[in-house]
């Protein structure tokens, strides 16, 4: 939701964004979301030994997503600005992909999974 925002997209999956059709209003919503996700954690793994390891790695995979996107803005008002090609290299499109999207997408639930039956210990 947040990221729809940040990239001015009004349409996801053939579908108004959320903010598309609320307004602003929706960074409050992607706030409250993100504070929610941070209170299921809570109540499913408050027991459990595994749960400070598992707010640590969401909090450690939602860090670089937040880096990722923080790039993405970087590169595409750059690019915006100055219209100038020359801003764009392999690095930084592989640090964007690495971050706004594998990290968030792929290694946080794996990391957590891992971590719950007790494969993978965190090293933050």
């Amino acid at each position: 939701m947040i990221d729809d925002i940040l990239d001015n997209a009004n349409m996801r999956r053939i579908q108004p964004t959320w903010h598309a059709k609320i307004g602003l209003g929706a960074v409050n919503d992607g706030l409250f979301m993100e504070a929610c996700t941070y209170k299921l954690i809570k109540k499913h793994f408050k027991s459990k030994n595994c749960y400070t390891d598992i707010v640590d790695i969401f909090l450690k995979y939602h860090t670089k997503t937040t880096h990722g996107e923080c790039l993405d803005i970087l590169i595409s008002t750059d690019w915006r600005k100055n219209a100038n090609f020359n801003v764009f290299f392999m690095d930084r499109y592989n640090d964007l992909a690495k971050y706004k999207t594998s990290y968030f997408g792929f290694m946080l639930p794996f990391s957590i999974a891992m971590r719950f039956v007790s494969i993978f210990k965190c090293t933050i």
